[in-house]
């Protein structure tokens, strides 16, 4: 099953609306490349420029500075984990059910995942786990206002955090579980790759099947009644 997906994010997060055109959408795929490929901090405009034959001039017309653009595609990110749960989760699931399939979502772990023409999501998922929290943990906070930034995270842990009440209704720290569980599997993923001393993963399973079981072991421990 195959999507084009257009997400209406904040339009701070860019110059131009990078969606609007083909040139745009580009800009964005490549980007996604290169960081991947480098990490943010080898990312330029002038590589980017080169690898997607435009110019700098013509990638400042839809972002004014990588961190930018880094930001733009956390909060797509963030818009398109949201947009699969709700397509995937329907209400009249069981609470349990919504719960594993939201684990498996946020871990990439689901095996029904619509594929998405525009964007290399595996790649985009690895820049993510690299980057989201320095980047957003940086100065950025000073010249971006926090719900900018946060909004699609927000939303996804408020629907995130719905689940999770669904399951035990009177758990009373939902919202901070719900980002905990968010967070976690970002942290895992990134140790089980560089940092393997920090996890107890082994090479009985993938990375990501052991950050899922993990998650697992979380939510059942806290929300038993």
């Amino acid at each position: 099953m195959e999507f084009l997906i257009k997400f209406r994010l904040n339009e701070q997060l860019c110059v131009k609306d990078p969606e609007s055109t083909e040139l745009g959408k580009s800009i964005v795929q490549g980007a996604i490349e290169l960081m991947y490929a480098s990490g943010f901090e080898g990312f330029t405009f002038r590589k980017l420029s080169t690898h997607i034959q435009t110019t700098e001039a013509t990638i400042y017309r839809y972002f004014s500075s990588k961190h930018q653009l880094l930001l733009y595609l956390q909060n797509w990110y963030w818009s398109y984990l949201e947009f699969l749960s709700r397509m995937l989760i329907t209400e009249e699931k069981p609470a349990e059910e919504k719960l594993k399939l939201v684990l498996e979502i946020i871990t990439h772990t689901h095996d029904k995942v619509p594929a998405l023409l525009d964007y290399d999501l595996h790649q985009l998922h690895s820049i993510v786990i690299a980057e989201f929290s320095k980047s957003n943990l940086m100065r950025a906070m000073d010249t971006h206002h926090c719900d900018v930034v946060f909004n699609p995270l927000t939303g996804f842990c408020t629907y995130v955090s719905h689940i999770l009440l669904e399951c035990n209704p009177k758990y009373p720290y939902a919202r901070s579980m719900a980002s905990t569980l968010l967070q976690t599997a970002h942290d895992q993923q990134f140790y089980t790759h560089h940092v393997p001393l920090l996890t107890n993963h082994t090479n009985a399973m993938p990375n990501n099947f052991y950050v899922l079981n993990y998650l697992h072991s979380m939510v059942h421990a806290v929300l038993k009644p």
